[in-house]
């Protein structure tokens, strides 16, 4: 008995030391960012500076007690409501801004992603393989998968990969027989990918039915998993009970959207078809190095360019590695011939994902084919990112080539040379495959110089032009710069909402119409970014009703007559 509790202890030992080897180096990977990370934030300008300047109101509002709802800062003078919900992603990031600052708390959410990710992996490969060697290589390479990298720099919410093979490894468990532990670990896979975002909590489920429908498809697997051992009622009704719960959380965000559907603006409870065919993935994708690769992405930028698709780079980072896929198909053909519970699990998720992740249709000649996006459109048409199904087919390329891995360091056993040498060239092209360097770091503090010359001027509401809808491009350049010049914005106002009728009729700043509704909420200025309206239509202050101020290069500022304004000397 003592010699079991000895080698549990020294299993229980080395995992503890393999995590926080894992973790040490996906951290030290980032210390650029964590030397600089009260300044910089990793990812690139558009969302996250966007989302940064949400989480800065979470910290102005603990600062100054200001209440905080709504949002004084958008859609001014009424003010934007604020959802936490019961997610808690926002209230995280909500109490992480208030106590270390919205920069810190940004990187924080978005960069401890990666070693999460890199332990959850881990976990999963040495389930599947119980060798330590190959479920580290693995979970490095899920925490730096193209994917993951290309994700994080634009959503600090879609970075949170890390519960994903935790599902599947909950599952693979479930396979061996139900049990209260293993139903109620599933449960909390279910919950933690919904809590972080409805996208995984689609993924979560969709992932959930195939294994069911695979285990009740399957005679031994439907045996396996209910009559292995007597089914004990008393401690499987509870964990079944709390699976349920899971399952509500899961479904919560679409019921959620489902139930405010009336007061979303059609556009968004029914993204347009085109929108699938421009944001869903192609087969290349998965093949070729993104133009963000460190080492090979000038070889492949003109091709992309070529076949662009109007999607976004990082969405479009969808790249396997060839050392992964090798693997990955020693890793399936092993898992087949062990025929191990649920071993056609990681090979379906992978499958699935790819499917799911193509566009809508399959246009052959004259002839349309469905494909699963198609149908799931019907389902949730608030989705538009299916490339981001991409996720499903790394997550399994990736445990499988640990797999795979595995299997090779097994025969080579007794060969250490040849060992050693699988392992170096498996190290090293992982790194050069899935190269981070050089990191994309956005100094937050580099704001441009007309938003400091605003903060020096007296009143507190401003306009900038081209005065665009909330959800365009356009807009996530103004919103980051209020924490440098705490100016409340008339733009910002949520499509469907009173002022975004009125943002339609002020939309032309040389209509005097639009002047006066600006003068109305009291408006002290108004930016026209020169550079951002199409050629012959550039506005100015020549108009009845406004006044030149002040001019940095595109961007003039213009001041509201009647509203009093401060005149730089």
């Amino acid at each position: 008995m003592q010699g079991v509790w000895l080698m549990a202890r020294a299993s229980l030992t080395r995992h503890l030391l393999l995590s926080l080897l894992v973790l040490t180096f996906t951290l030290l990977v980032f210390l650029p960012v964590w030397l600089q990370a009260s300044t910089v934030i990793y990812g690139e300008k558009g969302d996250p500076l966007s989302t940064l300047a949400i989480f800065w109101w979470f910290w102005y509002h603990r600062a100054t007690g200001l209440p905080l709802d709504p949002n004084p800062f958008l859609g001014a003078p009424e003010g934007v409501p604020i959802k936490l919900g019961y997610a808690p992603l926002p209230l995280l990031a909500y109490w992480l801004s208030a106590t270390v600052g919205e920069v810190m708390a940004y990187n924080l959410i978005v960069l401890v992603s990666f070693p999460l990710a890199a332990l959850t992996m881990y976990h999963l490969a040495w389930y599947l393989t119980r060798q330590h060697t190959a479920a580290v290589l693995a979970g490095l390479a899920f925490a730096f998968l193209p994917y993951h990298q290309g994700i994080a720099r634009a959503h600090f919410g879609l970075a949170q990969v890390q519960w994903l093979p935790w599902l599947v490894l909950a599952l693979l468990q479930l396979a061996e027989g139900l049990t209260f532990p293993r139903l109620s670990f599933l449960g909390v896979c279910l919950a933690l990918n919904a809590l972080v975002d409805y996208h995984y909590a689609l993924f979560g489920a969709l992932v959930a039915a195939l294994f069911l429908v695979g285990m009740l498809v399957s005679r031994p697997a439907r045996h396996r998993l209910l009559a292995r051992r007597p089914v004990r009622w008393e401690y499987l009704l509870p964990a079944l009970l709390a699976l349920g719960l899971a399952a509500v959380v899961t479904i919560a965000p679409y019921l959620a959207l489902r139930a405010g559907r009336n007061e979303l603006p059609p556009s968004l409870w029914r993204r347009p078809l085109t929108q699938l065919y421009q944001y869903s993935a192609r087969p290349w994708e998965y093949l070729l190095p993104p133009p963000t690769h460190g080492l090979f992405g000038s070889l492949t930028a003109s091709f992309f360019q070529s076949h662009d698709h109007r999607s976004f780079l990082h969405e479009q980072s969808l790249y396997l590695g060839y050392i992964v896929l090798g693997l990955a198909a020693l890793g399936w053909v092993w898992l087949g011939l062990e025929r191990r519970p649920g071993w056609w699990l990681l090979p379906g998720v992978g499958v699935m994902g790819f499917l799911f992740s193509l566009p809508p249709f399959w246009e052959l000649g004259t002839l349309r084919i469905p494909l699963p996006a198609a149908f799931l459109y019907e389902l949730v048409p608030f989705m538009r990112s299916y490339s981001r199904f991409g996720v499903l087919v790394g997550l399994a390329a990736v445990a499988l080539a640990g797999v795979g891995l595995a299997w090779l360091l097994v025969r080579l056993d007794h060969r250490p040379r040849w060992r050693i040498m699988v392992l170096v060239l498996t190290s090293g092209g992982l790194l050069l495959e899935f190269f981070p360097y050089p990191l994309p770091i956005v100094d937050v503090t580099d704001a441009p110089p007309v938003y400091r010359w605003l903060a020096q001027q007296p009143g507190d509401l401003v306009a900038e032009y081209p005065l665009v809808r909330s959800d365009e491009p356009g807009y996530y350049d103004y919103y980051p710069w209020v924490r440098i010049h705490h100016k409340r914005l008339v733009n910002g106002a949520p499509l469907g909402s009173p002022q975004e009728a009125d943002r339609i009729q002020m939309q032309d700043p040389a209509d005097p119409r639009a002047v006066a509704l600006l003068a109305g909420r009291s408006v002290r200025y108004i930016l026209l970014h020169l550079d951002r309206f199409p050629p012959g239509r550039r506005p100015s202050c020549a108009v009845d009703g406004l006044a030149l101020v002040a001019q940095f290069g595109e961007t003039v500022v213009c001041a509201v007559e009647g509203v009093q304004v401060h005149t730089p000397e």
